[in-house]
């Protein structure tokens, strides 16, 4: 995703704002961060077993597609495994800078977005 129109009409952007992770992330459902950690450390095992055979372009090949860089460093392999199985496990959701509202996706995979604004101007704790 690149960009979010908020109902307030602010445009929400997680590119090319200093500021964006502030605004942006993803929410998992109760257990599935915890089985996301879990496929990410048997592929980064299969990573690392392939590059012990000599196999790790076709490694990269089979998991990521015949477009993927052959030449990527492992720590950037790492990095985009873990991102591929994190983001299959969650939802993510932006914040609006103006009036605070949340935009959650609506399903996996999916470009709608839910909004939900905030009942008062204020902050609330628990």
């Amino acid at each position: 995703m690149s960009k979010l129109a908020c109902e307030c009409g602010a445009i929400l952007s997680d590119v090319g704002q200093e500021d964006s992770d502030k605004y942006w992330g993803v929410i998992y459902p109760c257990g599935e961060e915890n089985s996301a950690r879990e496929k990410a450390s048997q592929q980064i095992q299969s990573l690392v077993n392939a590059f012990v055979s000599g196999e790790v372009s076709k490694w990269l090949e089979e998991y990521f597609g015949k477009d993927y860089p052959s030449d990527m460093e492992l720590a950037g392999c790492v990095s985009d495994i873990l991102q591929v199985c994190y983001q299959e496990k969650g939802l993510a959701y932006g914040r609006c800078h103006q009036c605070r509202s949340v935009l959650i996706q609506s399903e996996r995979d999916s470009s709608l977005y839910n909004n939900y604004a905030p009942s008062s101007k204020s902050s609330v704790g628990i």
